[in-house]
């Protein structure tokens, strides 16, 4: 029976350094993790920006590319041979105001409400 017991508590030891050892192991890679994780916050906050800032430039670029697209289509519907025939001249007199057409069609009967007039008296 003592030799039972010597061996159960040859086993149990065995099994505590054992135990002890992979709790060593465990807490030096939770460290390691630990550390890894407070060096790559920055770099995720880092990348959160850079995917923001890659969208907006993207959808800049699709709205240039469609703009791109429209003017390439447009570009089809113009005429290709359009020529100056001669230079506009400046004109010599201006044209009279619209004041001044309207007296003038009064004065001449042309115009509805002096034409009225006109036939009244």
């Amino acid at each position: 029976m003592g030799a039972e017991i010597g061996r159960m508590l040859a086993t149990a030891r065995t099994e505590f350094m054992e135990a002890e050892q992979r709790e060593a192991s465990l807490s030096r890679q939770l460290k390691a993790a630990q550390e890894e994780s407070g060096t790559l916050a920055p770099e995720l906050v880092r990348l959160g920006e850079l995917d923001h800032e890659a969208a907006a430039e993207r959808s800049l670029y699709e709205q240039l590319l469609a703009r791109q697209k429209e003017l390439a289509e447009s570009k089809g519907l113009e005429p290709n041979d359009v020529r100056i025939v001669s230079r506009a001249i400046p004109p010599i007199k201006t044209t009279p105001t619209k004041l001044i057409l309207a007296l003038a069609s009064c004065g001449a009967g042309c115009w509805p409400p002096c034409a009225m007039r006109s036939g009244a008296s």
